[in-house]
Parts: C-alpha cells; structure tokens; sequence
C-alpha cells in the first residue's frame, strides 16, 4: 500500500467491479481486492462507494433525469447526444476573478459538439454520487488545475440545442459561480480547452462563436454577481 496519493489511475476490471473499502488517505480511496493482499488506490472522484463496497465510476456514464432533475439512470454519454438527445444533468461554472471580470474558455477542436467555441470556465456533466458542486470542483481542478475555490450554486434550467447534424445537448443544467484572484495560476488541460482569457461581463455577448449554454446562462437568468 502506497503512503501518499500517487495520481496514478488503475482500473479494477481485471479483478472485481465493486470492492471493498479498507481505508483512506488524503485525496485517494483504498480498495481491497480480498485475495493476494492487493490494494488499489484512486482518487475519490473515481469512485462510488455503494453498500457493496466501493466501485469505479465509469467516466462514459452520465446521469438521466426527468424534468425535474429527477435520477433515472446512467446512460452512456454520446447515447445521451445523439440525435435529439436524452435529458441529463450537467453544469457550467463561471469564475470571477477580483475585477469582475468572467474567465471563458474555447472549447478543443476535437469536442464532437461546439468544437472551438467560446465557453464559460467549466461546463461538464455530474457523475453518479456527486452534486453539482462536487462536480463544479472536480472539473475545474481536472480542466484548469483549480483545487481551491469556493464554488456556490447560483440557478438551473433546462434547454436543448441541435450541433449541425452531429448531434444536440438536451440538459438540466446548473450554473455555479467562483471566484478566483487574477494572479491566480490556471493550468488549461490542452485535452479540453485550447485558450482562456478574462472577459468584462458586459463584453462576453460582443464575443463570436459562443456555446448556446452559454448564451442562456448570460441571457436568461438574472446577472450573477461578480466577486
């Protein structure tokens, strides 16, 4: 057993898909395989801890909901976009830094939907286990390696839009705020977003090719407070 979080992931499907827990360090889980003494460590994001033990959660699996963001079922993820798409619980974070000012973020050209737009700072999906801010603070340490922000809740609705013929988002979706200074470090992951700046709330609308989640979130709900 290691003594400190490694970063490493492993997988346990070679072994066992639900384990038992035996034990937890700072910022991983220890799983026990229960023959040859093998132990696992993960972060706890990766994991769902059920009365069976603990289990990994499957990354390609999002959450279905009804219209009241009512739990369905986990549905795999592009199966959730396709055509006009399955009702499922996603968010989006919008950072503040100390001027006002909101952080976007253009979205990878290899995204299937909305490559190379403009986004808010993290928008994502919710994994079995979290809430909306649980995920808020996953992804935005994952995405922009920011692990210390106070995130809080700010409205839901629900939307849908239609990517060319690729496919379309029908969500329940969160918005959530943070606040960060402006000499915070931010370390983009290259997988996710290409470009950050900093944006006067009142100029993020003049912005060319912004994400309909966006648009909504800037335009249908009251003005979020800067920090």
């Amino acid at each position: 057993m290691k003594d400190s979080f490694s970063g490493v992931h492993y997988s346990f499907l070679p072994y066992s898909n639900t384990l038992p827990l035996t034990g937890a360090g700072k910022r991983g889980l220890y799983a026990h395989r229960g023959a040859g003494n093998v132990f696992i460590e993960v972060p706890r994001h990766e994991l769902w801890l059920g009365e069976e033990g603990v289990s990994m959660k499957d990354s390609n699996l999002i959450i279905a909901v009804d219209e009241e963001d009512r739990f369905l079922e986990e549905r795999d993820k592009w199966e959730c976009h396709q055509s006009e798409g399955i009702l499922h619980r996603a968010f989006l974070v919008m950072v503040y830094n100390d001027r006002g000012e909101i952080l976007l973020a253009r979205r990878s050209p290899g995204k299937k939907l909305w490559p190379g737009f403009w986004d808010g700072t993290v928008a994502s999906h919710v994994q079995l286990g979290e809430s909306y801010e649980d995920s808020a603070r996953r992804r935005l340490d994952e995405e922009l390696g920011l692990n210390d922000l106070q995130v809080n809740y700010v409205t839901k609705f629900i939307y849908h839009a239609q990517y060319q013929d690729v496919g379309s988002e029908r969500e329940t979706y969160a918005v959530l705020k943070a606040c960060a200074d402006t000499s915070t470090h931010i370390m983009p992951c290259a997988q996710e977003i290409t470009d950050i700046r900093y944006v006067p709330p009142d100029a993020v609308l003049h912005e060319e090719g912004l994400t309909p989640w966006l648009l909504i979130a800037l335009e249908k709900i009251p003005p979020i407070p800067a920090c």
